[in-house]
């Protein structure tokens, strides 16, 4: 391209973004202020519609008009252009319609006014757009993948696992009589489970609460680390609020909600098809899982103590469902309400009245405390086991008591 190519590219230019001097000739020195305003402000696309309610109006200074073009500014405009053109910004020379494609977050300059002194800039600032997450659903338009995705604020997100259903075979909840350290409250009965449903890849994060609820009540802080120092009915508000949110923002089918697991969903996820006291076998493991080590299981040796929560996921274990740290680290809050009674020696055992014989998508819902489940940083060994329990006040707050979301499909 010859220079006169240049010049006539860059005359159009000015033209069909409609800036001219009183004599109908594109004003360079228009030209240079309106790319100048866009490299201020970060702008990858131009375009010559009006803007009826600018966000934010940037006015370079009044330009003077001159009869002639100091040689030096149209040459930086003749670069600038070019350099806009090539970087595929999309304004096509002798198009005046032609617009560059509509990005999320993209901030567009419109130029809405011209007169013979002075362009205004409109910059606009679009807002992001929600798009549904389509992905993995069904032909009904309900959630058919193995893994699931939530969106939680400021771009915060939460795996989860989709749990397959035992409604043909069942497994067996609770403990054998055999098995060490049981509590009387364990008894072995048949579970059957008809429903899929997604559980938390990891447990709910710090980072996760403060987006959603704009606090961390957390006694031991780490943005990675369990939430822990909440209630039961923290909990269930927090299920609550990202409900509305995905199915406000359209990711989220109307026939689902998130939740707390019942009982039954937290210990068959945590088994994931065994029946050893842990997912990982019969004794106790450091590495495996965080609990207090000075207390080992099933004839380990003594381990390390960490006296604290660890990173969610940080210790690599993942049972065959791919679900982490469901031994161990902290307590997670079950959907089931339960009584308690007291054992010899003071040990409290949780007692539900669908902890016997066979049971189809249980869910207790008398009694004035509510089950937790998995052990904590603080607890022996035996108390990590999958058919532990435990449980407390719905308004208990504690640093070892956190939880794992629960996404089910609504009847």
């Amino acid at each position: 391209m010859n220079f006169s190519s240049l010049m006539l590219g860059t005359v159009q230019f000015g033209m069909n973004c409609g800036i001219a001097n009183t004599q109908g000739k594109p004003s360079f020195e228009l030209a240079e202020a309106i790319l100048k305003t866009a490299v201020d402000n970060g702008i990858t696309a131009l375009d010559t519609a009006p803007v009826v309610t600018p966000v934010a109006i940037v006015s370079p200074p009044p330009m003077p008009v001159k009869s002639k073009f100091p040689v030096g500014k149209i040459i930086i405009a003749i670069i600038a252009a070019l350099l806009l053109l090539g970087g595929g910004i999309g304004i096509g020379l002798g198009q005046k319609d032609s617009k560059a494609p509509e990005l999320p977050d993209e901030k567009i300059a419109v130029v809405s006014k011209v007169d013979n002194n002075s362009a205004k800039a409109d910059v606009v600032v679009k807002p992001p757009k929600v798009v549904p997450n389509v992905a993995n659903r069904d032909a009904s338009g309900s959630l058919s993948g193995q893994t699931f995705t939530a969106q939680l604020p400021n771009g915060v997100k939460l795996e989860m696992v989709r749990i397959p259903n035992c409604k043909k075979d069942g497994f067996m909840m609770g403990s054998p009589e055999s098995e060490a350290g049981r509590s009387n409250s364990e008894t072995q009965h048949k579970v059957y489970l008809t429903k899929d449903f997604y559980l938390g890849k990891y447990e709910v994060t710090q980072a996760q609460w403060q987006a959603l609820m704009g606090s961390n009540p957390s006694y031991i802080k780490g943005a990675n680390r369990p939430v822990e120092g909440v209630s039961y009915n923290d909990v269930i508000e927090f299920c609550e609020e990202l409900t509305a949110r995905g199915h406000n923002e359209g990711w989220l089918p109307n026939d689902w909600k998130f939740t707390l697991p019942t009982e039954a969903q937290w210990e068959y996820a945590c088994r994931a098809g065994t029946t050893t006291p842990f997912s990982y076998g019969s004794s106790s493991d450091v590495y495996k899982m965080n609990f207090f080590g000075d207390d080992p299981y099933g004839g380990a040796g003594k381990g390390v103590y960490r006296g604290s929560t660890v990173e969610v996921g940080s210790l690599g274990y993942k049972n065959a469902f791919g679900l982490y740290d469901m031994h161990g680290n902290v307590c997670e809050w079950c959907l089931d309400s339960c009584n308690c009674s007291r054992e010899i020696g003071g040990r409290i055992v949780v007692v539900t009245n669908t902890y016997s014989s066979t049971q189809t998508d249980p869910l207790c819902t008398s009694g004035s405390v509510r089950v937790m489940r998995g052990g904590s940083w603080g607890c022996s060994a035996q108390f990590c086991r999958s058919a532990s329990r435990s449980n407390d006040d719905p308004t208990y707050r504690n640093g070892s008591v956190g939880f794992r979301l629960a996404l089910v499909q609504t009847d």
